[in-house]
């Protein structure tokens, strides 16, 4: 997020009489098609060079990269298998409740899997929630804690047309709640909502999500003063 409001605002203040809007959306469009921008993946030293390139372009003297590590959940694979035909539809992880990632073990954790709609308590009525999981529409707000809060073991979100990052930040606790929860692709989402539809189906999911240290960078650099007395002074 703050890579993209960086290069909104350089690319619209680096033209005078405008934004170039093509060259706008097509940063916009790296930075939004190319994976997590966290520390440790791909995206996050596309958007490093990005923001380097935008701010030389912009006029910023003296660029450097200053690199430290920091710890970071890593999402090495999640998936959702249903029945006993072996089916497997991929999952991503959600960010941890505090410390506690959406590790679940090899084993997986398992149990009828239903749709909970909005995740309103009376949309649960007549399911088994102690031990089940739960499909749900992500811009939901924080409605999944009343699943957890009936002993639901896992929740999935299918991916919205759009959401907010506010929707995003409910999809976590500051408490380390043993809950698994996903994010599940929306074609495939709609796809399992209406096979629910006719039925809960017993299905399983396996995750691995490991906290490890990953190095990320400050970009530093001067931009020109104007004032032909001060331009040279840093403060």
């Amino acid at each position: 997020f703050t890579y993209l409001m960086l290069l909104v605002a350089l690319v619209w203040n680096s033209q005078a009489e405008g934004a170039d809007l093509e060259r706008l959306t097509g940063n916009i469009r790296a930075l939004s098609t190319s994976g997590a921008r966290l520390a440790g993946y791909p995206g996050d030293s596309l958007a490093a060079d990005l923001v380097e390139e935008a701010l030389r372009e912009a006029g910023v003297e003296g660029l450097k990269r200053e690199p430290f590590d920091v710890v970071v959940p890593i999402d090495r694979g999640a998936w959702l298998e249903l029945g006993d035909a072996g089916e497997k539809i991929e999952l991503i992880s959600l960010w941890p409740n505090l410390v506690r990632t959406n590790t679940t073990g090899p084993e997986g954790i398992e149990g009828e899997l239903f749709y909970g709609g909005s995740g309103e308590f009376g949309q649960f009525d007549g399911y088994q929630m102690e031990g089940g999981l739960v499909l749900m529409e992500f811009n939901t707000w924080n409605n999944w804690i009343n699943a957890a809060s009936l002993g639901a073991r896992g929740v999935i979100f299918i991916a919205p047309e759009q959401t907010t990052i506010f929707e995003a930040r409910q999809k976590w606790h500051w408490a380390p709640l043993e809950i698994p929860r996903f994010w599940m692709e929306r074609e495939a989402g709609l796809a399992l909502r209406e096979r629910l539809e006719e039925g809960s189906v017993w299905a399983r999911v396996r995750a691995r999500m490991d906290w490890e240290w990953h190095e990320t960078w400050n970009i530093w650099g001067i931009i020109p003063g104007s004032d032909p007395e001060l331009r040279d002074q840093l403060r």
